[in-house]
């Protein structure tokens, strides 16, 4: 997993060094975890001259950090500047098919032997990422992210597209997280060997809930410090700069950030260990930093014996949809050698339950299991939230 930080650069008309600014904060990103960077105008219509040559001082101080640049143009400047690892463009493909800006750029790339990584946008914040009236099942949605991903290979990938075309999604708008629904079609449609980015809305507290089906974060807003902040308004102080218009890294979020990207790989490319003797009881603090890997729907409670389990509950259509989701936990818990306690209710409460029984209590185990069953999709109700029963029915 990837973690990108971006800098954003200040307007040069409110005063201050402009360079020196970027190079601090670049700083701030390498010396704290972060993969690499993104440098972004933060205004309009700043000269890609400005861009570049603020780049240039960058990579100077920085040799071998990954350096992409978002011109904030779909017009590339010529020549690019050396060494350049990336390019993030605004256009790329939604659901009404791969936009013109970006098959041109795609062109221009391929022809002048761009062998940087290219991020165009994939079904990227905005009104065209909305399902359309007639897409209401599952299957219809899974049905047009599949054609959209076909679509962005075929004008945006080799060989009509840059080598390193990679697809970068958002949630609905500026700092809103990718829904968890949609993060999961993504992948599915996309395939476990192709990669996809996010750079919309990831915070410390959803980056590894995320990153179970996203490769690289791009992050801006989730690791930047607040303007009234003490140590935001010295910074620019000490730049000259008179006005905080763009952020300020807070290297103590860039730092926590950087520790749950580079974690553990994703959850669900995990195999459960053999319990008898070979696992841990995890401690409240640690069982928690497991919890806020997988899904919300997730809670974390005791049984009146004291023993810590996690539970997620369904309310399934129907007793047939309800059975035929608690066989698909069943396969799961089958191939992985951990089982969980399943329940169905008044024929349409479900419920899943998982704890260690061998040393009473949660283990890796529980949370790699929990994550595995979250790719699963059973058929709900939408007219009532599911409930949980009244007591807890797990077996000793």
């Amino acid at each position: 997993r990837v973690f990108i930080a971006v800098i954003h650069l200040v307007d040069p008309d409110s005063g201050g060094d402009l360079k020196a600014h970027a190079k601090k904060q670049v700083d701030v990103a390498a010396a704290n975890g972060a993969d690499g960077v993104f440098l972004i105008p933060a205004v309009a219509k700043m000269p890609p001259s400005t861009v570049k040559s603020t780049y240039e001082l960058v990579r100077k101080a920085h040799p071998k950090l990954f350096i992409g640049i978002n011109f904030m143009s779909e017009k590339i400047p010529q020549p690019l500047p050396a060494g350049l690892d990336a390019l993030w463009m605004d256009s790329g493909c939604d659901f009404n098919g791969a936009h013109k800006k970006a098959t041109d750029a795609a062109a221009a790339l391929v022809a002048q032997n761009f062998t940087g990584l290219v991020f165009f946008g994939f079904l990227f914040k905005g009104k065209t990422r909305s399902w359309p009236l007639e897409v209401k099942s599952s299957d219809q949605k899974y049905d047009l992210v599949a054609k959209t991903v076909a679509e962005f290979k075929a004008k945006l990938m080799p060989p009509a597209g840059p080598t390193g075309a990679i697809m970068n999604t958002s949630g609905p708008g500026t700092g809103n997280p990718l829904e968890t629904d949609r993060r999961i079609l993504y992948r599915k449609a996309i395939g476990e060997n192709g990669l996809l980015a996010c750079a919309s809305g990831v915070t410390v507290s959803n980056a590894a809930e995320l990153l179970e089906d996203v490769d690289i974060v791009i992050v801006g807003t989730g690791i930047e410090a607040s303007p009234t902040d003490p140590n935001t308004i010295q910074f620019y102080k000490e730049a000259g700069i008179p006005c905080a218009k763009v952020g300020y890294l807070d290297a103590k979020k860039v730092k926590e950030l950087a520790d749950v990207v580079h974690a553990k790989k994703a959850l669900k490319q995990m195999k459960c260990s053999a319990c008898e003797g070979k696992v841990d009881k995890l401690s409240k603090e640690e069982a928690g930093k497991m919890l806020a890997r997988i899904s919300k729907e997730w809670e974390m409670y005791e049984d009146d014996e004291g023993v810590q389990k996690i539970r997620r509950a369904y309310r399934v259509r129907n007793f047939m949809e309800g059975m035929a989701f608690l066989n698909q936990v069943a396969h799961i818990a089958e191939s992985e050698g951990h089982h969980p306690d399943v329940h169905l209710e008044s024929y349409q409460f479900g419920s899943v339950v998982i704890y260690t029984h061998s040393v009473k209590g949660l283990t890796d185990n529980d949370f790699i299991l929990a994550a595995k069953i979250d790719d699963l999709k059973p058929k709900l109700s939408k007219r009532h939230k599911p409930r949980v029963p009244a007591e807890d029915p797990s077996t000793k």
